[in-house]
């Protein structure tokens, strides 16, 4: 089973959010829980984080009634209402787990408000202690910051 998390860093702050999947589907459904982190925190505990996070990703969740209603957790933590408020001064990128591999995704920001994955950018680790995983995080999102 792939377990996913979505990691933003947005005014000096991480977000990780926990996706989730639908029907024993592929997580695609960022509902959280959230974990917010001032952004120098540290590795271990952003590593710390993401694991918990990727820990809670399900592949049960049903389908949302109303997308709206998914984004809160994230847009509270963030202390926002709209998601292309909270998009505009977001970085993002998401790790993936399935076994003990994980995979880092950065994305880049679209003039839509959405991230898409950067072509060529994703980086695998096997088993990273956390703070080998906080390295990671924080390094692929600070090369893919604008």
């Amino acid at each position: 089973m792939m377990q996913s998390v979505s990691v933003y860093l947005r005014d000096g702050k991480y977000f990780v959010v926990t996706i989730h999947g639908s029907g024993g589907g592929d997580p695609c459904i960022a509902s959280g829980p959230v974990k917010e982190l001032p952004a120098d925190a540290g590795p271990a505990a952003l590593g710390a984080a993401v694991a918990a996070g990727l820990d809670a990703s399900t592949s049960n969740l049903p389908w949302p009634k109303d997308f709206k209603k998914v984004t809160e957790p994230l847009l509270a933590a963030a202390g926002v209402k709209t998601w292309s408020t909270f998009a505009k001064k977001a970085e993002n990128l998401r790790v993936n787990r399935e076994g003990a591999t994980l995979q880092i995704m950065p994305s880049t920001r679209s003039s839509s408000g959405s991230f898409d994955p950067v072509a060529g950018g994703e980086q695998s680790l096997a088993s990273p202690a956390a703070e080998a995983l906080g390295v990671a995080v924080s390094g692929v999102l600070a090369a893919h910051s604008k």
